[in-house]
C-alpha cells in the first residue's frame, strides 16, 4: 500500500520498517519501564534534574518548532496512556517525546543496562516517525480540546470544528505522506460521522440557537438544502414550545 506513494524508494522502505515495529507501542513499553517502580520514577527525576544543573539537556532536546521552545528540560514524569482517556496516548508521546535525551542516558545508565535487551530505545529514524505521528495525534489533541470546555456549551460547535478538523488532515496527507493511508482512514470514519450528525437535528438546532453562529454556518456551507432544512426544524421547535 505505501509503494503507491512517488518518493524516495529506500526512505520508504526505512519509514515502513518503523512503522512495523510500531514506535507508539515501543515509547508506551519505554514508559513502562521507567515508571515500574518509584526508585526508577525518582531516579529519571533526579538524572533530569542533574543534566538541568550542568546544562547538558540545552542542546540535545528534540525540536518542537518556533512556539514551543524550552531553556531547560521540565522536571515532570512520564505519562501513560489510557483507552478511555482523550488524548491519552498523545500526551504519553508528548511528553515521552520532551523527556527523550533523558530517557535514552537514564536507560544506558549501568543499573539500567538490562532494559536496553528489551528494545525499549528507538532508532534516530524511529524517533523522526514517532515525531510524525505526534504531530497527526497533535491535531485530533486540538480539536478536542477545543469541544471539552467544562463551563461553556460547545455542542454547537462540533460541525465547525469537525470541518476544520477534516482540512487539517488533508493538509497533514500532503505533509506526511508516508502516513496518508491512516490518515486517510480517519478522514473517512469522520465524514461517515459527520454525515450522521448533519441529519440529526440537535447540531444545527444548537448552532442557530448560539448568538454567535445562528444560520452563518449552514449557511456558508455550501451543502444544497442544508439552510432551508435547518430552518424548518428551528420553525418546528419554536411552535411546538408556542403552542
Amino acid at each position: 500500500m505505501f509503494m503507491e506513494i512517488e518518493d524516495d524508494p529506500a526512505e520508504l522502505d526505512a519509514y515502513v520498517k518503523a512503522l512495523q515495529r510500531d514506535p507508539i507501542s515501543v515509547i508506551r513499553r519505554t514508559v513502562a519501564a521507567c515508571r515500574k517502580s518509584g526508585k526508577r520514577r525518582h531516579g529519571l527525576r533526579d538524572y533530569i534534574e542533574s543534566g538541568n544543573k550542568t546544562g547538558c539537556w540545552v542542546h540535545v532536546m528534540l525540536d518542537f518548532g518556533p512556539n514551543r521552545t524550552f531553556d531547560r528540560m521540565p522536571e515532570v514524569q512520564l505519562l501513560r496512556d489510557c483507552d478511555t482517556r482523550w488524548s491519552s496516548t498523545f500526551l504519553m508521546i508528548d511528553r515521552a517525546l520532551v523527556l527523550y535525551p533523558a530517557i535514552k542516558g537514564f536507560l544506558q545508565l549501568p543499573d539500567h543496562i538490562d532494559l536496553l535487551t528489551d528494545g525499549l530505545l528507538l532508532s534516530n529514524f524511529e524517533l523522526d516517525v514517532l515525531q510524525d505521528i505526534h504531530q497527526v495525534l497533535e491535531i485530533f489533541h486540538a480539536a478536542q480540546e477545543l469541544l471539552s470546555s467544562e463551563r461553556t456549551p460547545t455542542l454547537s460547535m462540533v460541525i465547525p470544528v469537525f470541518e476544520v478538523l477534516l482540512q487539517k488532515l488533508e493538509d497533514a496527507k500532503k505533509n506526511f505522506s508516508y502516513l496518508s493511508i491512516y490518515i486517510q482512514t480517519a478522514i473517512d470514519k469522520i465524514r461517515e460521522y459527520m454525515d450522521k450528525s448533519r441529519r440529526t437535528k440537535i447540531y444545527a438546532l444548537a448552532m442557530v440557537l448560539n448568538p454567535a453562529m445562528k444560520f452563518s454556518f449552514v449557511k456558508s456551507s455550501g451543502r444544497e438544502g442544508e439552510e432551508a432544512e435547518a430552518r424548518t426544524w428551528t420553525l418546528g421547535i419554536v411552535l411546538f414550545f408556542a403552542c
